[in-house]
């Protein structure tokens, strides 16, 4: 496990001289073989001692994880397949912002916070239920994307981005960065795209990508070693997508998803699908003739 330089005289065995009870508790249970996972709290935990240390920080905060098996030298243990979480930041801005639109979370200046609040307790509920091996999260840029260069009605269905809302992104930015995780944001492309290529460049059979988004348009990513982590209901419930649900909750295969998006279009974005043909007629097409190429070589 990589160390945090702000522990590291925790991990080297020695403490100092003024110590509290979370340092020698620490110190404890790693001459016991335990080791914490290391993820700082925001915001800082307060501890009782007058001098609170680094050691008061981890055990507040964090789960210990149990005595590993020593293993002899012989023994080939399986290799595990880790798991890269990618959050897409605005997807779940909106998200914890709407889920409180009837009674907003407010400070004490009246400034509504509703989506810190809400991102916050998804994010760490996150780290506390799938334990992730490594965590990204991707925000759109403040700029428009090159697909309104493309087609300029993309997206003009779509209210404007409410105010009270904006003014908590960059908090949110902010908190994420607080928290040591990686924020990634590409000017000229939408998180959604960059959940796109981390999943077809990193994903494999010895890395799992889990892409946290409710957009329909991620299930076309999705095969074995690609999955997604969606909102069920509100900012508490989850459920995961591999390529089996997918098939359960569409008919189609993931890899057939971009077809059929296609030919109903897409109405949250302001595409526009073929005239006259509806959600049951492509997926009735799509099953027959497995994909938008073989449709049109059997037109009469």
């Amino acid at each position: 496990m990589r160390r945090c330089r702000r522990f590291r005289n925790i991990y080297s065995g020695s403490i100092e001289k003024n110590t509290c009870a979370h340092d020698k508790r620490l110190q404890s249970l790693i001459q016991r073989n335990w080791r914490p996972v290391i993820f700082p709290c925001y915001p800082p935990p307060v501890c009782t001692e007058a001098e609170p240390t680094a050691s008061c920080r981890i055990l507040i905060c964090l789960d210990l994880m149990p005595p590993m098996p020593i293993l002899s030298k012989n023994h080939r243990s399986t290799p595990v397949k880790k798991r890269l979480f990618v959050i897409d930041g605005h997807a779940l801005c909106y998200r914890a912002y709407f889920a409180f639109i009837k009674n907003p979370l407010t400070n004490s200046k009246g400034q509504n916070t509703s989506a810190i609040f809400g991102f916050a307790r998804m994010l760490f509920k996150l780290v506390a239920d799938q334990k992730p091996d490594y965590l990204v999260v991707a925000f759109d840029p403040p700029k428009k994307s090159f697909r309104f260069a493309l087609y300029p009605e993309y997206k003009a269905n779509r209210e404007k981005m409410p105010d009270d809302l904006r003014s908590q992104i960059e908090e949110i930015k902010l908190m994420v960065g607080t928290l040591g995780i990686r924020r990634i944001e590409e000017a000229d492309y939408e998180a959604d795209d960059v959940l796109g290529t981390i999943a077809r460049a990193h994903a494999s059979n010895s890395l799992e990508v889990v892409l946290v988004t409710g957009d329909k348009d991620a299930y076309q990513l999705v095969d074995d070693n690609t999955s997604i982590y969606a909102n069920k209901k509100g900012i508490t419930e989850f459920e995961s997508y591999d390529a089996a649900a997918v098939r359960g909750k569409l008919g189609i295969d993931p890899a057939q998803v971009i077809d059929y998006m296609a030919l109903v279009g897409d109405t949250s974005d302001n595409i526009p699908g073929v005239r006259g043909v509806g959600e049951k007629t492509a997926l009735k097409l799509i099953q027959e003739y497995g994909s938008l190429d073989r449709i049109y070589s059997n037109l009469d």
